[in-house]
């Protein structure tokens, strides 16, 4: 398997999507949202983490952990992204979550360093285009790309050394991933980020 560094071209482009919104159906709980997600939907939508949770957004528990993900609604079609509108397009396409800006590819967080790699047949669109990863992450400067890519690694460390703190309370694991869960929510998604650099507040969070 190839992996790309975020400055390099890989063949990602699906010629504008054109409202085929394959990657957005029947995707059950899998679209977790980090804080940086949260931060760029509230904004955004003007709503409250609470108010997220009253319509788009749910709870999942991934690996024990409880996060935020996009919630599914039903449909003639199976389940879809409820921010798809009916020509089957993003509404949110600008201040999309994370996950959903970077397929068709996956990330690799081995080596302390963050690479990418291409999903195989994981999007139908043919004659795919060569795009900028970087680029086609959303980011127009390498500065902000650094920073967002600086603040994934770091967050993957985080919730990692989390989840092993679950692994090692044996017994109490359900109990130890339940009090992490409450922890996330009450410290890096509930309260809003009302600082101008996001970065900054949250690795302030990440300290206490």
């Amino acid at each position: 398997m190839r992996l790309y560094n975020s400055n390099e071209m890989a063949r990602i482009g699906c010629h504008g999507c054109e409202g085929c919104s394959k990657c957005c159906k029947n995707m059950g709980q899998s679209i977790v949202l980090n804080p940086y997600d949260i931060y760029n939907l509230s904004n955004n939508m003007g709503l409250s983490f609470e108010e997220l949770l009253c319509g788009p957004v749910e709870l999942t528990s991934e690996a024990g952990i409880v996060q935020p993900c996009i919630k599914m609604i039903d449909s003639a079609e199976g389940s879809k992204c409820g921010f798809l509108d009916s020509n089957g397009r993003c509404s949110i396409h600008s201040f999309r979550p994370g996950i959903c800006r970077l397929f068709p590819l996956g990330r690799d967080y081995s080596d302390g360093n963050i690479r990418y790699f291409i999903l195989e047949d994981e999007c139908p669109a043919g004659s795919k285009t060569k795009e900028k990863i970087g680029a086609w992450l959303g980011f127009s400067s390498d500065s902000e790309l650094r920073k967002y890519e600086e603040f994934l690694g770091k967050w993957h460390s985080y919730i990692s050394d989390k989840r092993k703190e679950i692994y090692a309370a044996g017994e109490g694991a359900q109990a130890k991933a339940k009090e992490i869960g409450a922890m996330l929510l009450n410290r890096f998604y509930i309260p809003a980020y009302e600082c101008e650099d996001f970065y900054l507040e949250i690795y302030r969070r990440m300290e206490l």
